[in-house]
């Protein structure tokens, strides 16, 4: 190490020194006149060596503890963002069963404005230095996923509450009688409208469908790669249940 090479060089320097001192004086070198200083030196070097050690390995307690915060924190974000879609999946998916139904861009109903959930992808830069190089795309692109998927649902909410009520009100439409043919709701709505609010209501139930599975594997990959990197610290307990 660079600092054990600079110690043994000032030991040398230092005893090169006493050497050529004791000549100049007596013109007699005898090892009696080194034993004092070289018990000094090694005790300096020593001491030095051990404060060395020490420090590094605080400092590398500190990095692994700052990395395993990281990683618990990182598997907190991914279950609120697993909790946010399932809630979302039963209270508005399953509960009015809008699958395979043609009028589910009616049945879907608007959402209150939910709120991203951001992975700290910088904190879990360590991933990097081991086996599972790769898994940070795979957080990437889950993180991608959920922030799209929750744009559309805030955006769909929107136009249902903005454009679709008001344009079903305008005619008289309510919404609790027997639904006419779809081609009527394409002459009320306008045909932007109608194809814009089945399209995306098809969308999101798919998407947040598949959303929910590929999420549920990514974070029970993660758990197994917490595991393995932090065998004896404490890591947040996932347990995914089975729908």
């Amino acid at each position: 190490m660079k600092g054990d090479h600079q110690v043994i060089l000032a030991i040398i320097i230092f005893f090169s020194g006493v050497a050529f001192g004791n000549l100049v004086t007596t013109n007699v070198i005898t090892f009696s006149y080194f034993i004092p200083a070289f018990a000094t030196l090694i005790a300096a070097f020593v001491g030095a060596r051990y404060a060395f050690e020490l420090s590094s390995l605080k400092e590398e307690r500190n990095i692994r503890e700052r990395n395993r915060i990281a990683a618990n924190l990182a598997s907190f974000n991914m279950l609120q963002m697993l909790n946010i879609l399932l809630n979302y999946q039963s209270q508005f998916i399953d509960l009015d069963k809008i699958r395979n139904n043609d009028y589910a861009f009616l049945e879907l109903k608007p959402a209150l404005t939910i709120k991203d959930v951001c992975l700290d992808l910088n904190s879990l830069a360590f991933l990097l230095d081991g086996p599972h190089v790769n898994f940070l795309g795979e957080l990437n692109a889950e993180q991608i996923k959920f922030r799209s998927l929750i744009d559309a649902i805030n955006l769909h909410s929107q136009d249902k509450i903005n454009k679709l009520q008001p344009a079903l009100e305008k005619t008289g439409f309510n919404i609790d009688e027997v639904y006419p043919p779809l081609s009527k709701f394409e002459e009320i709505l306008g045909p932007h409208l109608f194809h814009t609010m089945c399209g995306s209501t098809k969308q999101i139930i798919e998407k947040v469908d598949s959303n929910i599975l590929s999420l549920q594997e990514v974070i029970a990959k993660f758990r197994i790669i917490l595991e393995e990197t932090f065998p004896n610290e404490r890591k947040i307990s996932v347990k995914i249940l089975a729908k």
